[in-house]
């Protein structure tokens, strides 16, 4: 078992209640919302990558819509005329 260090913080009341919507959402104690948060914090260089909480799409969501052209190709039949022969 790894050993625990326990700490005892103040923390102002917005933060609390932040912590406390964070912990709730997640379905996690707010201590590991605060593990979580001061690994990343402390440690962002995180060699594993695993760990990263960020999707592929969050991580591309600037780039959605940046390109002109038709909204769906897949929606308009002129596009799709001859697909799959």
């Amino acid at each position: 078992m790894i050993p625990i260090k326990v700490r005892s913080i103040k923390l102002p009341k917005e933060l609390e209640q932040a912590l406390k919507t964070r912990a709730r959402e997640k379905g996690v104690s707010d201590s590991f919302v605060m593990r979580e948060a001061l690994a990343e914090y402390l440690v962002p260089d995180k060699e594993d990558s695993a760990r990263d909480p960020r999707s592929f799409a969050a991580l591309t969501a600037d780039l959605a819509g940046c390109v002109a052209g038709p909204a769906d190709l897949s929606t308009n039949p002129r596009h799709m005329a001859g697909f799959g022969r």
